[in-house]
């Protein structure tokens, strides 16, 4: 199984970064870029503090087991023209997104270096946003398809001067 998900997790990814291997498969972070951690939770019955499960009941995802967030919300994006969440860094705050459904392009500016990338994110994948890491998310799929749906997390309440605007198309 665990070679069934490699494949199909290397083939969600594109425009170069491609995450490939078993240590990705069994739910070991990958480091896409200095500033942005991926981490594909995997689907197990055994006992882990991350992991994802189904049976007949549903569906379980185990996002992170001891860490205090002080911020947790979930959100929905429409696939479609112009549907952007995000479009900023952050100064102090490192941003956690948890994929639930639907894909995700997630389209990154390193305020640093600048280097531009961009790539896919799947159900199951987990990503660190550190700072000085611009970034905005859009849904995939055809406009008017089902929307993609992810939780983002962090510590500390929401401080509106930390979010630094970011001009991706200018």
């Amino acid at each position: 199984m665990h070679d069934e998900v490699a494949s199909k997790t290397a083939r969600r990814y594109k425009r170069g970064l491609r995450p490939h291997g078993p240590d990705f498969a069994r739910g070991q972070p990958l480091e896409m870029h200095p500033k942005l951690t991926i981490v594909n939770l995997p689907v197990t019955g055994e006992f882990r503090p991350t992991k994802r499960a189904a049976d007949d009941r549903g569906e379980l995802h185990l996002i992170e087991d001891g860490a205090s967030f002080g911020h947790l919300a979930c959100f929905t994006l429409r696939p479609g023209p112009g549907r952007f969440r995000g479009g900023h860094s952050h100064r102090v705050r490192s941003e956690h997104l948890y994929v639930v459904s639907g894909s995700f392009e997630i389209e990154c500016a390193d305020l640093d270096t600048g280097e531009r990338f961009a790539l896919r994110l799947a159900p199951g994948d987990k990503a660190v946003i550190r700072p000085g890491l611009a970034h905005r998310l859009r849904a995939l799929g055809e406009a008017g398809a089902g929307e993609a749906t992810a939780v983002e997390y962090y510590e500390g309440a929401y401080d509106r001067d930390d979010d630094i605007p970011y001009a991706f198309d200018g």
